[in-house]
Formats: structure tokens, C-alpha cells, sequence
């Protein structure tokens, strides 16, 4: 929304034009030479990472890295639009079951979970949600 109505969020500045969509999910069509493929119907993190400068951790697809870039985070295009470059590492196949409007969420869950293992909440806990979300 900050995009869209200032065409800016934080140091991030729109200064051309840029394709949104930050949650994704879709199917793989091709893939790279050596490159396995986790099938139709991936979801996939929203980032992307310079290999050289960051540092695997010992889980599958997971990485530290201070050089990462985000979908529709300038200067990279976000995902709507019919066909979309991602990392190998970061496409995970998800069950046929699984809509692809559900797999797109699987990224915002995702954040919310780490968050809440962050901040040691566990069920039971007393928490308060505040704020107007993004139409305020």
C-alpha cells in the first residue's frame, strides 16, 4: 500500500516502474540446466539471494544473508505477471490439495510464526494485536 500511495517504503524508493506482488505461489514451467524442479504447484519464498556473499545454514533452503533482495522491493519486480524467475533453493513444492491462493499465505504465516517464536509466544499466551493493517 506504502508503494501505491507514496511510492515509497522507508529507503526504498519507486522510481520507475515496478511490478507488485510479494506473496507467490504458481507452477514451475522450465528450469535451469542441473537444476531439479519441486513440480507444479510451488510456493516460494519472496526473496532472492546473492550466493556468493551469503552463508547456508545447515536447513535445506535456508539461508543468512545480508545481500538478499524481495520481490516488488525495488529495484526487483514483484510476481504479478505470468512468469516469474525464482532461486532453485527457495521453491518448495506444497500438496495438490493446496489452492493457490493458500500457498501465496504461506509466506505472510510464515513471518507471523518466526515472530512468534521470536517473542517466546506459545499457546496459552496473553498477547495483544494492535494497529489498522494496511489501509490505515
Amino acid at each position: 500500500m506504502h508503494y501505491y500511495r507514496e511510492g515509497r517504503i522507508g529507503d526504498f524508493v519507486v522510481d520507475q516502474p515496478l511490478v507488485l506482488g510479494h506473496e507467490v505461489s504458481g507452477d514451475i514451467v522450465a528450469v535451469g540446466a542441473g537444476v531439479g524442479t519441486p513440480g507444479s504447484g510451488s510456493a516460494w519464498r519472496s526473496n532472492r539471494s546473492d550466493r556468493a556473499a551469503c552463508v547456508r545454514s545447515v536447513r535445506p533452503g535456508a539461508t543468512t544473508c545480508a545481500r538478499a533482495w524481495f520481490y516488488a522491493t525495488p529495484p526487483v519486480d514483484g510476481a504479478f505477471c505470468d512468469y516469474v524467475t525464482i532461486q532453485a533453493e527457495f521453491a518448495h513444492r506444497v500438496p495438490d490439495e493446496v489452492s493457490y491462493d493458500v500457498a501465496a499465505l504461506l509466506e505472510p504465516l510464515s513471518v507471523g510464526i518466526w515472530a512468534s517464536r521470536k517473542a517466546h509466544v506459545v499457546p496459552g499466551s496473553r498477547i495483544l494485536v494492535a494497529g489498522a493493517g494496511p489501509s490505515a
